[in-house]
């Protein structure tokens, strides 16, 4: 039953997103041969310029439209008068839940997908790839970054991410969940509850992170030495070895840190949109 929600609300989502996602696509080709002359503002071409600034806003309305579609999906299906016909299915509203969620996450990873294709697109077209893939040493990057904040840090920041991502949508469920338990002015009520909840969660992350990190520091001696010294240029903090003497550890650790707190936070929004949507939602 769970694959035939999902599948239902890839149908309901799937008017509008493609197009926007074709037209990103279809647009950055169009950028691409318009680069291929010429790449800087002080000679291109008002043409360029032009189709450069319907790329970029058509970017953020892409951005925009995801978000709103998520949103919309949820609060029109689960707290509008809409809902009457979905919960009256043979379905939990947790499973409702998750399917909005993969939902959500899908059209967020197509929507990042689109637009790294975009600039690939672009940079393939105008030649501006070939030039970058052509000076950089990608490898002795990679090293560096490696050596000055530990191995596997970027697997651990994509994961972070991710997990962050999914602690957004939950939170902004979490709200409209609570909002439907009004009677009135579901909307206002919604927004009101994702304010207080935003504002809770900023006030726990950073008293969290300051005591976090005031602990980090203090275990991390040399590195705490080493930033109460002489101010150092980047090729002195590699040459002192610093990576060694704790500031991978540190930064590690807050990465860790913020890992454990989005991953509990989401737990926390989906068990609050779960109660609200089975105990307290009011369609009247």
């Amino acid at each position: 039953m769970l694959s035939k929600l999902v599948k239902y609300e890839f149908k309901s989502t799937g008017r509008i997103l493609p197009l926007i996602y074709l037209a990103v696509l279809v647009l950055s080709v169009c950028v691409g041969f318009s680069f291929r002359n010429s790449m800087f503002w002080d000679d291109m071409p008002w043409g360029n310029i032009i189709f450069f600034s319907i790329y970029m806003i058509l970017i953020v309305a892409m951005a925009v439209v995801t978000i709103v579609v998520i949103i919309e999906r949820f609060y029109k299906s689960m707290i509008s008068q809409e809902g009457y016909l979905m919960h009256t299915l043979p379905v939990k509203p947790w499973q409702h839940i998750v399917s909005k969620l993969s939902m959500a996450i899908i059209w967020t990873a197509i929507a990042i997908v689109v637009v790294i294709a975009s600039l690939f697109i672009i940079g393939g077209i105008s030649g501006l790839l070939t030039e970058i893939l052509a000076d950089a040493d990608f490898s002795l990057l990679i090293n560096e970054m490696e050596y000055i904040f530990g191995e596997g840090m970027l697997d651990a920041l994509i994961i972070c991410s991710i997990v962050q991502g999914i602690r957004l949508i939950l939170q902004m469920y979490a709200a409209m969940a609570i909002g439907g338990s009004s009677t009135k002015n579901k909307v206002a009520y919604s927004f009101l509850a994702f304010v207080v909840i935003t504002v809770i969660v900023s006030v726990i992350a950073s008293l969290v992170s300051m005591i976090c990190m005031t602990g980090m520091f203090v275990t991390s001696g040399e590195f705490a030495s080493f930033m109460l010294g002489s101010a150092m240029d980047a090729t002195t903090v590699i040459d002192a070895g610093i990576a060694g003497s704790g500031f991978d550890t540190l930064f590690g650790g807050m990465v860790a840190v913020q890992l454990v707190m989005d991953g509990i936070f989401a737990v926390v929004f989906f068990l609050l949109t779960n109660y609200f949507l089975t105990k307290r939602l009011n369609l009247e």
